[in-house]
């Protein structure tokens, strides 16, 4: 724009005289009014000022000479300014409005906004009119808002962001029609399905559920309907699910209205979490519980849970670990076999036992025991223990024992036993019993045989075997090392006494015949014997002893022969 110099035009100058109570009306307008007038010329330039561009920007442009528009515009605004009102120099009659930041007097930038219009033309008015108001703080509402907005959105986001991020399964409806509003991608993992945007609360059907007795979940069950219906807060509320894929699933449900500063509900929020995995392993373990605790009930063997109170550190010698294994190791669970074993009535009264008092440490077998525990990684199969009863009685365990151990420290110890107390006396028993046989079969002049009928072994003493001239090593166990030395006249008698025996014809087995002795000679043989029959009557074992009694027939066959001989005398 060209400048031009300030005329001092009035409006008196614009309007013929008998105009004048008009001027002083329109002058009335302008001055009282909210919005400034200018009057510009061609270059811009002000030419005329209403008062109201005081309390706008804070001077008085009726006093300003040689100011044009753009010399209180913002420096970032002069160039667009500039560019308008060009524009609208080439369009007589046009008008533009436009908003930019005017210097206040006291230095601030005040929005404002102006609408000019392109009277140039008009041989009355002949310049721009401009009229400008003061937008600032609508400006500055209008910028606070939209901070607002982008705050708020960006708190959307990353509520969103979070939200997809949760492993719970997230959604929000409106209230009180039950649209979803937002949700999360979770929902789609948990039911296998897409979840969509959900318009109404009727269309939740889309949804199967099921309570726990098995009657179906309607729209109007869901947590999600309660909260936004009644306000009710649902907390942990189970529900089977028909899944996408057909399969059945278990879900837990948190729901709660969200309300707003009255207190009214203006939507719900719903937490989903699956649940099937943990429900199925749940059970898992109630099963494998239910089995253990079975099985404690109905094993024959004890079993019991040791807890060493201080854990033991496996760097120790192993006597002292042995030490702190007495001073440390109590009984913590066990079953009512374990507990009879020592001759209490239940497991509670087990419970708390210390190591010392069911394991004599002064007992040299159980250090020799223990030390056989560490010396094996703490891992022990059919070890005999000797301990003590409530009573006092002595008691033999047979013992297979696994200890735990944690950070280089045995912390408890699992184990089951068997209580063989009786069978270690009856063995005892019959050790004592089978030396006073072997002392009396030593001792005795007869041969010894043992005959078990269900393996058709014999058993042959050393001084049956020594009766035919054979050692220890030189016969078997096969019933043919007797039958087979016997003469052939003898053996259908002596197989008759045996069948007739064993047929339970006979209270006794009693037979005399024959035998070749490994020298060559023949030996006479008087056999008896008893059998030992089942609850059957059946034979399974005979034994009995082999006398000779080739002195006793030689002497006999002498005196028939004498006999003979006298009477022939």
């Amino acid at each position: 724009m060209k400048p031009r110099t300030k005329t001092d035009v009035s409006m008196g100058n614009l309007v013929d005289s008998d105009e004048q109570a008009r001027e002083r009306l329109f002058r009335a307008l302008i001055e009282h009014g909210r919005e400034a007038v200018l009057l510009l010329d061609r270059d811009g330039s002000v030419i005329y000022a209403g008062s109201p561009s005081e309390r706008i920007i804070g001077y008085d442009l009726r006093r300003a000479s040689s100011i044009r528009i753009a010399d209180f515009a913002h420096p970032d605004e002069v160039e667009a300014l500039e560019q308008q009102v060009d524009a609208l120099l080439e369009s007589p009659s046009a008008s533009t409005t436009l908003e930019f930041r005017a210097r206040h007097a006291d230095g601030s930038w005040v929005w404002v906004e102006a609408a000019i219009t392109n009277l140039l033309d008009d041989p009355t008015i002949a310049a721009l009119i401009c009229t400008f108001r003061d937008v600032n703080e609508s400006r500055l509402q209008d910028e606070e808002r939209e901070r607002i907005l982008d705050q708020l959105e960006r708190e959307r986001a990353r509520f969103e962001a979070v939200l997809q991020q949760m492993p719970a399964g997230v959604g929000i409806a409106e209230a009180p029609s039950g649209r979803v509003v937002l949700r999360s991608r979770q929902l789609d993992i948990i039911f296998r399905r897409p979840t969509p945007l959900l318009n109404s609360i009727e269309e939740y059907a889309q949804y199967q559920g099921f309570h726990d007795d098995g009657t179906p979940y309607t729209p109007a069950d869901w947590p999600l309907t309660r909260a936004i219906r009644s306000g009710e807060v649902v907390t942990n509320e189970e529900v089977d699910v028909v899944r996408g894929d057909s399969s059945l699933g278990r879900v837990r449900i948190n729901a709660a209205p969200i309300r707003d500063a009255e207190g009214q509900i203006v939507a719900g929020v719903t937490v989903i979490d699956d649940v099937t995995e943990y429900r199925l392993a749940e059970r898992a373990l109630r099963v494998s519980e239910e089995r253990y605790r079975t099985f404690l009930a109905q094993s024959s063997e004890g079993i019991w849970r040791m807890e060493i109170e201080v854990p033991v550190p496996v760097s120790l010698p192993a006597d002292e670990q042995i030490v702190c294994f007495y001073e440390h190791g109590r009984i913590a669970e066990c079953n009512d076999v374990m507990a009879q074993m020592y001759g209490y009535e239940s497991t509670f009264e087990m419970i708390g036992k210390r190591l010392d008092n069911l394991l004599d440490p002064d007992d040299p077998a159980n250090l020799t025991y223990l030390r056989r525990f560490v010396e094996t990684g703490y891992r022990m199969f059919d070890d005999e223990s000797h301990e003590f009863d409530r009573y006092g009685q002595p008691k033999v365990f047979l013992n297979n024992c696994v200890g735990i151990v944690e950070n280089g420290a045995v912390v408890r110890a699992w184990g089951s036993q068997r209580d063989i107390t009786e069978r270690k006396r009856a063995e005892d028993a019959l050790r004592v019993s089978e030396e006073r046989y072997a002392l009396a079969a030593r001792g005795a002049n007869d041969g010894l045989w043992d005959w078990n009928l269900a393996t058709n072994s014999v058993y042959f003493s050393p001084r049956w075997k020594q009766m035919l001239g054979y050692g220890e090593d030189d016969l078997g166990d096969s019933p043919n090392e007797w039958f087979v030395r016997v003469f052939d006249d003898d053996r259908a008698q002596l197989d008759d006494a045996i069948s007739k025996h064993l047929e339970g014809r006979t209270p006794h087995f009693e037979s005399e015949y024959r035998v070749r002795h490994k020298d060559g000679s023949v030996r006479w043989m008087l056999a008896r014997g008893l059998a030992v029959r089942g609850a059957d009557a059946v034979a399974y074992r005979i034994a009995g002893s082999q006398t000779d009694i080739t002195d006793r027939r030689q002497a006999e066959a002498e005196l028939v022969q004498r006999a003979f001989y006298d009477a022939l005398t």
